[in-house]
């Protein structure tokens, strides 16, 4: 009878798991699909020249916005996946993180106005704070935390306050929303789930961005601590342990960024199958001041560079015919320099 018992309970265990995936999986159909449905509309509309000619950059702008949307969609799921199999690293630098929740609070200020919202910065810090955390990171974590406050507000305000905390730094983002039952709360840093199914209905969403915040927060040795009253609103705070560095390591860093932002000179061979991203690598290289001699495969790539003998060769990994590694072993160092360039990840190309 205990067996049976065990059995069953795994089977519930495994039957709710799938559920969640599988709210998991329509969530991120539905948010991925709404982004591609604007942006092939809008293409549509601009071959056809169904817009006015002085609004182009804003026509262009919308595209540009649903593609940041899809790109912030897939990576969110990427990273997950990595910080799963323990593969993704921190990028650690020195910066000012003072300017960091300034500009996050300026990116926010037109959604919070579009719904007659406040948003208020309260800086308890002083004019600069320079520390070293992975900037990016920290930059997606508070970008998350705002735009959930925002999403789930209607009426009231929103509030980015940033406080020095005994280990270093708390970040609160508090809002005057729809709160949270103390169920709801204790679902919403798990993976591939909401509040409730209800929420993804009413206001989309994959559910994906409170557990991937946590887990970020978790590698930078902080954390992310929730307050809500259910119609009340809610207040995420987010801890970050960390010192105040010297303001003169983040100028080095600066100069030494200025400096690889210098126009270069030098002969790029690029091997790109793709017509389109083959245009696109080609303009930003010549952008940047080199000169670019642009092939479609492998055969044409080693007559090229034999040919051209150029200063770099840029090889695409996965092409038709042979794979870039191959190709690598055809020009036998008779190449300058090569580097790959691919859609894969690192660990992805473990099956090559």
């Amino acid at each position: 009878m205990q067996r049976t018992a065990e059995l069953q309970a795994i089977a519930q265990e495994l039957r709710e798991a799938n559920d969640v995936k599988s709210q998991f999986l329509a969530n991120i159909s539905h948010e991925i699909r709404t982004p591609l449905t604007a942006i092939l509309g809008q293409t549509d509309a601009l071959i056809n020249e169904l817009y006015e000619p002085e609004s182009l950059k804003d026509e262009l702008r919308v595209i540009q916005r649903h593609s940041d949307h899809l790109k912030s969609l897939i990576n969110d799921v990427l990273d997950l996946s990595k910080i799963e199999a323990n593969r993704l690293e921190l990028n650690i630098s020195c910066f000012d993180i003072v300017e960091l929740v300034n500009d996050v609070h300026a990116m926010f200020i037109t959604q919070a106005k579009a719904k007659n919202l406040r948003l208020i910065l309260d800086n308890q810090v002083g004019n600069e704070f320079y520390t070293k955390l992975d900037l990016i990171r920290v930059k997606q974590i508070l970008i998350n935390l705002c735009a959930n406050a925002i999403k789930f507000t209607h009426a009231g305000q929103i509030i980015i306050a940033l406080n020095k905390s005994e280990q270093g730094l708390v970040i609160i983002v508090k809002d005057t929303g729809i709160g949270m039952s103390s169920k709801q709360l204790k679902l919403i840093f798990e993976c591939f789930s909401q509040a409730d199914n209800s929420i993804s209905r009413r206001f989309g969403g994959t559910g994906l961005g409170l557990s991937l915040s946590q887990q970020l927060a978790a590698m930078m040795g902080g954390y992310i601590s929730v307050q809500s009253e259910y119609k009340k609103g809610s207040q995420f705070s987010f801890f970050l342990p960390c010192a105040e560095v010297n303001k003169s390591q983040s100028m080095i860093e600066a100069q030494s960024t200025s400096k690889e932002n210098k126009r270069l000179a030098g002969r790029v061979l690029l091997a790109e199958d793709h017509p389109d991203n083959r245009r696109l690598i080609s303009r930003y290289l010549r952008s940047m001041g080199l000169e670019v001699i642009a092939v479609e495969n492998g055969e044409q790539a080693v007559e090229q560079c034999l040919k051209e003998y150029p200063d770099l060769v840029l090889l695409d990994i996965q092409m038709p015919g042979k794979t870039g590694f191959e190709l690598l072993e055809e020009l036998d160092g008779r190449a300058p320099e090569v580097i790959f360039i691919t859609a894969y990840d690192e660990y992805a190309l473990k099956a090559f």
